[in-house]
């Protein structure tokens, strides 16, 4: 199959890297900054990978475009949820997962759909975000997605990935391919944009059998100002 990959940095404390099946993957990404001085981010996994998928995975872009400005995590996909299970067919489903992160403090909020939490690097070695993942969106009318708050310090780097990343490390006794992608996350200080690099060339060394996504960001937060936040342009990118 044709391999397509895209790449994005957001103003240099953010990255996402995406390789697809072929063009017009069923994975999507997007960061929104907030006037409020926080930025959103969320990625999405559209279940297959035809041209329904892909249909669907620009239309949870442009949803996402939307509701980021005032949702929460929680609300955001609770909303996208209701809009799947109303306009598409029951076998169609989502997971994703959305983070709402005030790059001045590292405190943020974060909820889930059927997907992987992310892992934080820290000098000391490597933690999943805890929380508490509802079912994917599309299955479960009327469902309601806990949000949960993390703290991200000073020098620590986050990495969400979709299950295309994690899927060729599972074992049996890591079926989720967690710890396998905690091992061959780069140590020490590195940018996010090497990370997600890094995470997907050790990815793709088992050969890619799914559309895959890495997120990474790490807001350098003794120097990071709001000022810098306030300039910043909105960003997007998807599948």
């Amino acid at each position: 199959m044709d391999r397509i990959e895209n790449s994005f940095a957001y103003d240099q404390w953010a990255a996402v890297v995406q390789a697809s099946l072929r063009a017009g993957g069923g994975d999507c990404a997007r960061i929104v900054s907030r006037p409020d001085g926080r930025t959103l981010f969320f990625i999405g996994d559209v279940a297959g990978h035809d041209a329904r998928a892909a249909a669907l995975a620009i239309e949870l872009n442009t949803r996402v475009s939307h509701l980021a400005r005032w949702s929460s995590p929680g609300t955001l996909l609770q909303e996208l949820n209701a809009a799947i299970e109303a306009n598409w067919p029951a076998d169609v489903f989502v997971s994703a997962i959305c983070f709402l992160l005030d790059p001045a403090t590292g405190r943020g909020t974060i909820a889930a759909a059927g997907q992987v939490p992310p892992i934080i690097r820290s000098a000391s070695g490597c933690r999943t975000v805890d929380l508490h993942a509802g079912p994917a969106l599309g299955l479960v009318a009327d469902e309601r997605y806990p949000e949960r708050p993390f703290m991200l310090e000073a020098g620590e780097i986050l990495v969400a990935v979709t299950d295309g990343i994690t899927d060729p490390f599972a074992t049996g006794s890591d079926v989720l391919g967690l710890e396998g992608l905690a091992r061959i996350l780069p140590a020490g200080p590195v940018a996010p944009a090497a990370v997600c690099a890094s995470v997907l060339r050790a990815t793709r060394s088992f050969a890619l059998r799914d559309d895959a996504t890495v997120l990474a960001i790490s807001p350098a937060l003794t120097a990071f100002t709001r000022a810098a936040l306030s300039v910043a342009d909105e960003t997007s990118l998807a599948a």
